[in-house]
């Protein structure tokens, strides 16, 4: 392809700008699109959508194109530790305490959670040039904190000004010779922050139903075309779920009437399983709305346009992150299940210790009590039921694990509980994945420990009984 203008100024191109940010999985690069002072003034766009779409990036472990690593998400917990989300997982950042700090020499106390993050640490030090000495070392059981609270936060203007950043290098990309006309210069003036004319907004979800499926699971789409009117538009949707539309320009010069539709996987690792491309018809882009540009995530959601795609799309995450966990389980379980009977429930039990996060189990507890919280509802007869399961699954700063002394206590039952349903599911010398994640994550893993609450509680209320008994005994 013959060397083109920047689409903005005229100069030399050449940057190799990704197309798609590729802190969010874009793999492909156009060398044709941008000067190198547009490139840079226009990469804020693709740091908001990376900043905004953090969580899910790091949840879905989406490897950014120009490291190679996933990203982490970082929330502060009570005791002002930082915890690292990755994978849907957190793990306590690094820290490093000083005690006494001089131009030679820095002491302190250094806390990691893992060997592996300590082990990282070390090498970093070297790497840069720094001598480390060590005094005490002391090795912590590993300590549990509430599962953080994780935030999306998207949208506002600088937020929807990005994905119309998007729309114009895509049409760029496929219009090339459209997108140098002068009819696109009030549009890359909102896309550069010089004007602040509504171009772009959310889009409900049936403004995709004349599109192509998403063939990727979680994937980006950007369709971009022009209309029989001659009407320059795109739609986006980011993990097939946010969705937008774009009103990028009335072209004054005639252009054939077409449209392109881009799928990127941000889970593929490069070529050809990054993306996939189609021809569709420009009635497909619809009628462009923009008249919301300014709204937030939450705003939309309030409005009811977001809120059953990000139900979907937060389903879909769950049960993805649920199934990829279990993979590994589910290897040495095959090979446990190909054993005699009279080896599996050792073989399990011991999978389980090494392999089972207390996460886990902890998350299967966090939906049992939820569920038994709302079948109780919140009447005078059940409050004492509800304080009981607050009491039996409860963390405690303070401890060493970060649990309380009840739930701890529990702990060992309940990983026998799903040892005894997974004995039980490779019976037959197999086992599926499907039945694995419903042991470990789904109902019938919920539906163990759910009995196992009871049983508790029924023991903690005959107590409660007897003792309220010997006290109207003794007055």
């Amino acid at each position: 392809m013959a060397k083109r203008s920047c689409i903005i100024c005229g100069g030399a191109t050449g940057s190799r700008e990704h197309l798609f940010p590729a802190a969010l999985g874009g793999r492909r690069v156009n060398a044709g699109i941008y000067c190198s002072e547009h490139n840079q003034a226009l990469g804020p766009g693709a740091a908001v959508l990376a900043k905004q779409l953090r969580v899910i990036n790091s949840i879905l472990m989406v490897e950014s194109d120009r490291d190679r690593k996933v990203a982490h998400y970082p929330v502060t917990v009570e005791d002002g530790r930082t915890l690292n989300v990755v994978g849907g997982h957190a793990t306590l950042a690094a820290r490093f305490d000083v005690t006494s700090d001089t131009p030679e020499v820095t002491t302190g106390t250094l806390n990691f959670q893992t060997d592996a993050q300590f082990q990282a640490w070390v090498k970093a030090q070297h790497d840069a040039g720094n001598r480390v000495e060590f005094g005490e070392r002391q090795i912590n059981p590993p300590k549990f904190y509430p599962g953080p609270r994780l935030e999306l936060t998207f949208g506002g203007s600088n937020g929807l000004r990005a994905i119309a950043y998007l729309a114009l290098t895509y049409f760029a990309h496929h219009f090339a010779d459209a997108a140098r006309t002068p009819a696109l210069h009030d549009f890359k003036a909102y896309v550069l922050g010089q004007e602040a004319a509504t171009r772009a907004g959310w889009a409900p979800v049936d403004a995709f139903a004349n599109l192509p499926v998403n063939p990727f699971e979680f994937g980006h789409m950007i369709a971009v075309g022009v209309d029989t009117n001659g009407k320059a538009k795109a739609l986006v949707s980011i993990f097939g779920s946010l969705n937008f539309a774009v009103d990028i320009a009335q072209l004054a010069e005639a252009e054939e009437a077409r449209a392109m539709a881009t799928f990127i996987n941000p889970l593929a690792r490069g070529a050809p399983a990054d993306i996939h491309e189609v021809a569709i018809e420009p009635g497909g882009l619809g009628t462009v709305e923009t008249d919301r540009s300014q709204q937030t995530l939450e705003t939309a959601i309030a409005d009811g346009i977001m809120q059953s795609a990000l139900r979907i799309l937060f389903e879909k995450i769950s049960i993805y992150v649920n199934r990829r966990d279990a993979t590994p389980l589910l290897m040495r379980l095959e090979n446990i299940a190909a054993r005699p009977v009279s080896d599996r429930s050792d073989a399990i039990a011991t999978l389980l210790n090494e392999q089972l996060p207390t996460t886990m189990i902890l998350q299967l507890c966090e939906r049992v009590v939820s569920g038994l919280k709302l079948a109780f509802g919140a009447t005078p007869e059940t409050v004492p039921f509800i304080a009981m399961l607050d009491e039996l699954l409860a963390f405690d700063p303070v401890r060493p694990s970060g649990l309380s002394e009840n739930t701890e206590t529990l702990m060992p039952a309940m990983r026998d509980i799903i040892g005894q349903q997974l004995l039980a599911a490779t019976a037959g010398g197999v086992i599926s994945i499907d039945i694995l994640v419903e042991i470990l994550a789904g109902e019938r893993g919920a539906r163990s420990i759910s009995e196992m609450y009871v049983s508790v509680l029924n023991q903690l209320s005959n107590q409660l009984s007897a003792d309220s008994s010997l006290d109207r005994a003794g007055s």
